[in-house]
């Protein structure tokens, strides 16, 4: 018994289809040398099953003939490892260069430094105020102060704007964002269910949609630098794409996420996943740089630079009021007032109660008390017979607590009572807090059960930097500017100066802001702006570095060497024409065997 004739043409046609194969996927691996996110392939063999052999004694020595080769997969050479470190670090890299630079456009806008923005602006204010203390009747330094008192309302207005418009410019950036991660989870899914389709898996065959692989995989990693995203593995070949454990992407289904609106504030958008209306979280990726932008770092520096106004605002008020105008004219204010909220105690205070009234006579007790958060002590000295601090003491002491603050004693009613009003807020959403605490101030006026009384304004207040403007009367007059102090007897004459020299000496308050002057607190909101962008762009540099070394591992996996593709492509070439001499000389011994054997007797 001798083996098939034909076995050998079988042998050398398989030999013939692995080369074949290996040039093909050689040179589709040329042709994509320069395509973006192609991985290299490479075309696994393996010999082909084997048939017994049989001997002379088939019994006792059978033998097993080999019958050629042939293509188990085309594999896309590829690391996963490699990829989710791509994917995290990429993630990383674009939340911080997006709050990079988002921080360097908020530096722009305050300019600093520079003598036209507010340093400057500030400095040319409060000399303008020294200059009119040299002569309180000159009309002339009367117009420069208004002058430079104008351009800082202007310059703080201008901030405003541009802080409102730099949020605005935000929502529309991550609203075009949520369109394009909508757009990729869509086409994740949709190549998800192609490459379902055209995937097969057998015993000695698998099939691989490579080129489909690679297209999702790159549409995986142009996710992740918009959103934080997981990549998860499905049997069937798709992925699931979850966001902190969410599905994104389930197979062939995507979800959509979306921007609603939540609170009062329009421009505090917040993303939620349609299905379902529950937040969307964001830890990195460039929408999680842009929601760190306006939800944290632009409101920062707002809050800082709006605390800033309003006490500013509320102590240059307080003491322009004491003064008196060149008409004689006192109490007026030099910057626009507004009283957002207030509550008065409930209790009279004995009558004949003046600031001057020392806490003992009015039987307070030492201890504390809470206003705007902020905590009110009374020592224990200070409710002593002939050392107690007086009402005025106590009331002055809650107003250098809160910048927004205002204690006075209340005659409407006929008899003094204690009222805490608010002005000038930072926000016009910011509450007026009132906290008892184990002194018995609050019981003693009433103000634990006073109600905190919002007013109704037209238009409704927004914020103190809005809301910082020249008043009415200065706009409208000089003379309502008042560098006259009051000594106590009235209108002193046009040629005093106390009041203006008392708003100029604010410029070196050291306990104007939270134990600082303007100047020092001013400085060190950008100090702390400036230092924040800095970190954003070290570790963006930083974390790009990581990026590139990861790319250059990846190329080194995944990328198509052209020397290396040469090599594969001669060896397959001198593989395939081995393959067709040895078919070649099969044919011949067929021939020989065919046509010229078992010819003699005829």
């Amino acid at each position: 018994m001798i083996r098939g004739a034909f076995l050998g043409l079988e042998t050398a046609r398989k030999g013939l289809m692995a080369a074949r194969a290996g040039l093909d996927t050689t040179g589709h691996n040329i042709a994509n040398a320069g395509t973006e996110g192609y991985s290299r392939q490479r075309a696994v063999t393996s010999a082909s099953s084997p048939i017994s052999l049989p001997g002379a004694f088939f019994t006792l020595r059978p033998g097993m003939l080999g019958t050629g080769a042939e293509i188990i997969s085309i594999t896309r050479i590829r690391s996963q490892f490699v990829d989710a470190q791509i994917q995290y670090e990429g993630s990383a890299s674009s939340h911080l260069g997006m709050l990079s630079t988002g921080l360097q456009r908020v530096e722009d806008i305050f300019g600093e430094p520079a003598e036209a923005q507010f340093s400057g602006l500030m400095d040319s204010f409060f000399n303008a105020w020294e200059d009119l203390s040299n002569d309180p009747e000159s009309l002339a330094a009367r117009t420069n102060l208004r002058e430079a008192a104008q351009g800082l309302t202007d310059y703080v207005n201008n901030i405003d704007f541009a802080l409102k418009r730099e949020v605005e410019d935000i929502n529309t950036q991550i609203r075009g964002q949520v369109q394009q991660v909508n757009t990729l989870t869509a086409q994740i899914a949709e190549v998800n269910r192609q490459i379902t389709r055209s995937e097969t898996s057998g015993a000695r065959l698998s099939v691989k949609a490579n080129d489909l692989l690679d297209k999702r995989d790159q549409l995986v990693e142009q996710l992740s630098k918009l959103v934080n995203v997981r990549q998860l593995d499905s049997p069937d070949g798709s992925v699931n794409i979850l966001m902190d454990g969410h599905p994104l992407v389930t197979g062939g289904d995507a979800h959509e996420l979306v921007l609603r609106s939540k609170s009062a504030d329009p421009s505090k958008l917040v993303l939620e996943f349609k299905e379902g209306n529950f937040p969307a979280p964001l830890h990195s990726g460039e929408m999680g740089g842009l929601f760190e932008l306006r939800d944290v770092q632009i409101p920062a520096v707002r809050d800082k630079f709006a605390t800033l106004i309003t006490a500013f605002t509320n102590q240059v008020n307080k003491t322009h009021q004491q003064g008196y105008g060149l008409d004689g004219t006192k109490g007026r204010n030099f910057f626009n007032d507004t009283q957002t909220r207030s509550a008065t105690g409930t209790l009279f205070l004995p009558a004949g109660t003046t600031l001057d009234t020392s806490l003992d006579s009015l039987g307070i007790t030492s201890g504390d008390f809470f206003i705007q958060g902020q905590r009110i002590e009374i020592t224990p000295e200070e409710v002593l017979p002939g050392q107690a601090l007086t009402l005025r003491g106590l009331l002055q002491r809650i107003e250098s607590a809160s910048v927004d603050i205002r204690a006075e004693l209340n005659l409407d009613a006929g008899a003094p009572r204690i009222e805490i009003s608010q002005y000038n807020p930072a926000y016009g959403t910011n509450s007026l807090a009132l906290v008892d605490g184990n002194s018995n101030f609050f019981e003693i006026s009433g103000l634990d059960k006073a109600v905190v009384r919002d007013l109704s304004l037209d238009p409704p207040y927004d914020n103190s930097l809005s809301n910082f403007r020249l008043s009415t009367s200065v706009l409208n007059s000089l003379d309502a500017i008042a560098a006259t102090g009051d000594d106590g007897l009235g209108f002193p004459g046009p040629g005093d100066n106390r009041t203006a020299l008392a708003i100029a000496d604010l410029k070196n308050n050291a306990q104007a802001l939270f134990g600082a002057t303007y100047g020092e607190y001013f400085e060190s909101t950008i100090a702390i702006l400036g230092a924040t962008a800095q970190t954003a762009e070290r570790s963006e540099a930083s974390q790009k570095l990581v990026l590139q070394q990861l790319e250059e591992r990846r190329q080194i996996i995944s990328g198509v060497n052209l020397d290396e593709e040469a090599v594969q492509l001669i060896k397959y070439q001198k593989a395939f024409e081995a393959s067709a001499r040895a078919l070649s000389a099969i044919d011949e011994t067929l021939d020989l065997i065919v046509n010229r054997m078992g010819t003699v007797g005829r």
